[in-house]
C-alpha cells in the first residue's frame, strides 16, 4: 500500500509537468485517489483529456485518469485484504483473551483495593498535620469521641486560612448516654464544616484509613444521613 502511495506520487510529478496551476495529490472514501486544481485549471485538465470527477466552487477540479485509475484499483484490492487479516487477528486476540476474563476482574478489583490502599496512606502521610489510627469499638457501646478533629480537604488548601480543630463527643464508656447534639450558630460560623469533620473521620475510619484527629474511638456506625 506505501508503494502504491509512491506510484501516485510520481504520476502527480507527471501530470503536474503539463499543467502550469499547482496540482494536489488527495484520498478520499468516495474517490479514493484522485487529483484536485483550482477552477482556473478546468479548461486546461480537459485539454488533456482527464476524467473529471467533481466540480465545485468550493473544492475546484476533481479528477483522474487512467493509470491513476488503475493504481486506485490495486489500493482497495490491498485494502480491503489488509482490513480482512485485520478483523481476522483481532477476532483470534479477543477469543484468546476471553478465556482470561475472570482472571483479568480479580486482577482489576485487586489492584483498585491496592490504589485505594495507597492513596489513603500517601494522604495521611502527606499531611502537614498528623493522622491517627481510629479505636473502633463494639457497636453496643455507642460512643463516638473525636479529639481535635479536622477537615481533610479544607487543610489541604494552600489558600485557606489556618484550620481551627474541634472536639466531638457523643455518648461515653462511663454512662454517659448523650447521642444527640443540636448545633447552632451564626451564619458562615462553621456549623457545616464540624458536621462534614465527624462525617468524614467516621467514613475514613470505617473504610480502613488513619483520620485527621489527635484521637479518635468510637462505635461502628451503620448510616451517615444527609440531605
Amino acid at each position: 500500500m506505501h508503494e502504491i502511495e509512491i506510484k501516485c506520487n510520481t504520476l502527480l510529478k507527471k501530470v503536474c509537468s503539463g499543467i502550469t496551476e499547482a496540482i494536489k495529490l488527495e484520498n478520499t472514501e468516495s474517490h479514493g485517489f484522485h487529483f484536485r486544481v483550482t477552477l482556473k485549471a478546468e479548461k486546461s485538465i480537459r485539454q488533456l483529456g482527464m476524467h473529471i470527477l467533481e466540480t465545485s466552487k468550493g473544492s475546484g477540479v476533481r479528477f483522474t485518469c487512467v493509470d491513476l485509475d488503475e493504481l486506485n484499483r490495486e489500493y482497495r484490492k490491498f485494502s480491503s485484504h489488509y482490513e480482512a487479516v485485520q478483523s481476522k487477528f483481532i477476532d483470534m486476540i479477543v477469543e484468546t483473551c476471553s478465556g482470561y476474563v475472570p482472571t483479568f476482574c480479580e486482577l482489576s478489583e485487586a489492584i483498585a483495593i491496592i490504589d485505594s490502599l495507597v492513596a489513603l496512606s500517601v494522604l495521611a502521610s502527606g499531611s502537614s498535620s498528623a493522622y491517627v489510627r481510629p479505636q473502633i469499638l463494639d457497636e453496643g457501646k455507642q460512643v463516638l469521641e473525636l479529639k481535635k478533629c479536622r477537615h481533610p480537604v479544607m487543610e489541604a488548601n494552600p489558600n485557606s486560612s489556618q484550620f481551627i480543630c474541634n472536639d466531638i463527643v457523643l455518648g461515653s464508656e462511663q454512662g454517659d448516654n448523650t447521642m444527640f447534639l443540636v448545633l447552632t450558630g451564626a451564619n458562615m460560623g462553621g456549623k457545616s464544616t464540624y458536621l462534614r469533620c465527624c462525617a468524614l473521620s467516621v467514613l475514613l475510619a470505617q473504610m480502613g484509613s488513619f483520620v485527621p484527629c489527635e484521637s479518635a474511638r468510637f462505635s461502628l456506625i451503620d448510616g451517615i444521613y444527609t440531605r
